[in-house]
């Protein structure tokens, strides 16, 4: 059994049992005591949380509030539904609510001068049976200001979060930082989505969306990239070649019992093929 799949196991088996122990409210939701830095491109704090309270001052995309409560209070804007928060910054001299649209997904995502923010733009469902589309964008801000931006969209039900960012992008010659969004469901049999984000020192550049499907000990399909050294999860290896090179790789496994009912056969294949790089963004092989 694959490191991989082991992996898969784990997640889906810890997936079953929270949803069995709680229901996901949010897409995302921050705590007491996070430190979380700013979305939007400006944004008002307000003195109660709803958009008709008065605005207390603007905060710009980068800097960094403390949550100190999580409000009873949620709105939706633009499709997607969070809660207010309570946040205090400027050594606890200034409070106020901010909507939990507005503020990162990430926290302290930092690489020279660059701080890197992401966060939902908006959410649509077409009809009742339709799963909920969502809009989600990375930022590189230096100085309050945004200096780039790579958008990607998502159907999910799910929660959503970012890997720990890994600076070197695991030896990606030309690139300094990659971060991973993570999105999908908390139950078993249902997709898992990976965005990979790559940043050079001036720009970022996305790679498709992999997707992560599995169903218990009977079937899985794993899109990943392999760069030219591994992930810091032993399951995502390195080619350790060509420095200027990515792979995306598939995946796959699957049991099937056999018709004289004296057991199963596992089938199992992976397949990776080289990423193309046509001087805007990054091309996955068909």
């Amino acid at each position: 059994m694959t490191h991989l799949f082991r992996h898969i196991l784990f997640l889906c088996f810890f997936f079953c049992l929270s949803v069995l122990s709680a229901q996901q409210t949010y897409l995302f939701q921050w705590n007491p005591n996070d430190t979380v830095a700013v979305f939007g491109d400006k944004i008002n704090v307000r003195s109660q949380p709803s958009t008709d309270a008065t605005a207390v001052t603007q905060l710009v995309a980068g800097d960094e509030v403390i949550i100190e409560e999580v409000s009873t209070q949620s709105s939706t804007l633009n499709g997607v539904t969070l809660p207010w928060y309570k946040v205090h910054w400027n050594n606890k001299k200034s409070s106020g609510f901010v909507w939990g649209g507005l503020l990162s997904i990430m926290s302290r995502a930092v690489s020279s001068d660059t701080r890197f923010v992401a966060g939902v733009l908006k959410s649509v469902k077409k009809s009742a049976n339709d799963i909920r589309e969502y809009s989600f964008e990375i930022r590189a801000v230096r100085k309050g200001e945004v200096s780039g931006k790579v958008t990607t969209t998502i159907q999910t039900e799910g929660s959503v979060y970012l890997r720990q960012i890994e600076h070197g992008a695991r030896d990606l010659k030309g690139y300094s930082t990659l971060m991973i969004l993570a999105i999908g469901y908390e139950t078993c049999g249902n997709p898992l989505h990976e965005w990979y984000v790559l940043w050079n020192g001036s720009q970022l550049s996305a790679l498709p969306v992999c997707k992560t499907e599995s169903d218990g000990g009977d079937f899985y399909h794993a899109e990943y990239y392999v760069f030219p050294q591994e992930g810091p999860d032993e399951s995502r290896p390195g080619h350790y070649g060509d420095e200027s090179q990515v792979f995306f790789s598939v995946e796959q496994h699957e049991r099937e019992d056999r018709e004289d009912n004296t057991g199963w056969d596992e089938n199992r294949s992976v397949r990776a093929r080289l990423m193309r790089w046509d001087g805007k963004q990054w091309i996955k092989p068909k």
